[in-house]
């Protein structure tokens, strides 16, 4: 029965998720918040206490951000830090023995305690702080990254935000001596005192998460002239970013006509009860899809001039002629949405400027390419655009790792 109620719990806690479950992971955790400060005692490590030291725990530390995937936070999601302190201490501890006949006793009893922390929020060569103290209870484990989205979206896509809490507990005791000893003639001498005695407890924790952010570029590699003969009609784009992406979706005139998922989600639960979402590579749909690592820049390609960490390449195909109005929708691992939208012209072909290649008569007008003929001076231009093109994309998927 052990084992059944495992399995189940298994199963429950990594089962595939096509699109990331962000709501029920965060509704979990903020009711794991409650008990977070027993889980960090439980889990230690523990001192036992004596008169030396009489804390048993004590520490702060950042636990994770939310939303994430796979240690990663976008700049648009307005990320939080959930983080927690615990402390647990002997309220009393004493300490008694006998000195030929006279009794002796120490005793340290409990006064108060405080904390003075500090929360360092550190990206792109700027820092950001927020102190905490002993009145931080539960409610404000969840806290807002100090960073807007305009000052996260200036990251390239890797960069890291470091999360330190460091600080420490300063605990208070009160400690009664009383000492005794024989004085010689059947009686005992005794002293007796009273003091504060404090105990520190410094705490150090460190925590980072990749920043994904800024926008996406699309570059349509074909029709690359928005023109296409209609029995090949191809849709095929790049998108340059420095976003991952899991999930597409094309529409043909507002239809939707070809999806395509790269990755599915994961959920496992850490020793603190909180639940963390990972993705994994899994692709389907009919859309051709690929994924690329950037090991150069693609500048030239955006108007924007920013550098990307990612190229994908978009590849599918579909029916129909005349003017065509399609839209690409892509997804990142955090849900957000990023639009191509093209309209291309599909024609028919005529070998003889009077019928079409099925030997149908056509008007003016009708998407259809008539013969034409080419001169030097016309063909050159056409030819030698679409080459330094050609050789553009080839330059950038050459140095992109696709995968």
């Amino acid at each position: 029965m052990r084992f059944i109620l495992f399995l189940l719990l298994f199963v429950s806690l990594f089962f595939a998720y096509t699109d990331p479950p962000f709501d029920s992971v965060k509704s979990n955790n903020t009711d794991a918040i409650l008990s977070l400060r027993s889980k960090l005692v439980s889990l230690g490590p523990l001192n036992e206490p004596d008169m030396l030291d009489p804390v048993i725990y004590a520490n702060a530390k950042p636990i994770m951000i939310l939303p994430s995937v796979d240690n990663r936070i976008s700049s648009k999601t307005s990320p939080q830090v959930l983080w927690g302190w615990a402390e647990s201490h002997a309220d009393t501890i004493v300490d008694e023995w006998d000195d030929g006949g006279c009794s002796n006793r120490v005793e340290l009893a409990f006064q108060n305690f405080s904390i003075l922390g500090t929360i360092s929020f550190s990206f792109n060569n700027s820092t950001k702080y927020t102190s905490f103290n002993e009145n931080n209870d539960e409610s404000s484990f969840l806290l807002n990254i100090p960073f807007s989205e305009y000052e996260l979206s200036k990251g390239n896509g890797s960069d890291l935000l470091n999360i330190t809490i460091s600080g420490e507990f300063s605990f208070r005791y009160l400690r009664d001596e009383h000492y005794s000893w024989p004085d010689g003639n059947g009686s005992c001498e005794s002293d007796d005192e009273t003091e504060t005695r404090t105990f520190v407890k410094p705490f150090s924790s460190f925590l980072s998460y990749e920043v994904e952010s800024g926008n996406v570029s699309f570059f349509l590699i074909s029709p690359v002239l928005r023109e296409q003969w209609y029995k090949n009609n191809k849709f095929n784009t790049i998108a340059f970013s420095k976003r991952k992406f899991y999930k597409a979706n094309l529409t043909l005139n507002n239809e939707p006509i070809a999806y395509a998922y790269l990755y599915s989600f994961n959920v496992y639960k850490d020793e603190y009860g909180m639940r963390h979402i990972t993705s994994v590579k899994n692709k389907s749909g009919n859309i051709e899809t690929y994924e690329g690592i950037l090991n150069t820049s693609v500048d030239s390609l955006q108007e924007s001039g920013e550098p990307q960490t990612y190229a994908y390449m978009f590849n599918s195909s579909y029916k129909g002629i005349g003017w065509n109005s399609l839209e690409l929708k892509i997804e990142d691992h955090f849900t957000d949405s990023y639009y191509e939208e093209e309209d291309i012209l599909s024609r028919r072909l005529s070998f003889d400027g009077k019928t079409t290649e099925e030997g149908e008569s056509y008007e003016e007008g009708d998407p259809v390419r008539p013969s034409v003929s080419f001169f030097s001076d016309e063909l050159n231009p056409v030819i030698a655009s679409i080459g330094l093109l050609g050789v553009l994309i080839l330059v950038v998927l050459n140095r992109t790792r696709l995968r």
